[in-house]
């Protein structure tokens, strides 16, 4: 597969692509802390870095993954059990809505397909 750029181009950086890096080192970070704060406390150490708080925003991929052990297995996830509980409520929650009906618009069919049609008009677009 051949590269659409030629070779005098070069690959811009827009904003998107450094909020991207950001948050990749974020994450890197938030993982290196977390690394060092489970290794003091396995090892009965004292505990110098605080556990980090972005930790929590891996919790829905932990639920899904307890779902996933859980179907394979029927081992229920000794780590994250109330993710696990959470994500099956929601789920009911949002598929009770879907089938009652409250998840419906109340936009006829054909009024969104002519909006969408001229989506991208002066009218529709903010300045």
């Amino acid at each position: 597969m051949k590269s659409k750029l030629k070779k005098t181009e070069t690959l811009k950086w827009g904003i998107r692509n450094w909020i991207q890096l950001g948050v990749f080192i974020l994450t890197l970070v938030i993982g290196l802390q977390f690394f060092i704060y489970i290794h003091q406390a396995l090892n009965h150490s004292t505990i110098t870095v605080h556990r980090p708080p972005g930790v929590e925003g891996f919790l829905p991929i932990g639920a899904l993954m307890g779902w996933k052990l859980f179907l394979a297995t029927g081992i229920w996830d000794p780590v994250h059990p109330a993710a696990m509980v959470i994500l099956f409520l929601f789920g009911g929650l949002v598929y009770t809505a879907r089938v009652s009906g409250h998840w419906q618009t109340r936009i006829p069919e054909s009024e969104f397909r002519m909006v969408l049609e001229r989506i991208d008009s002066p009218e529709l677009t903010h300045p």
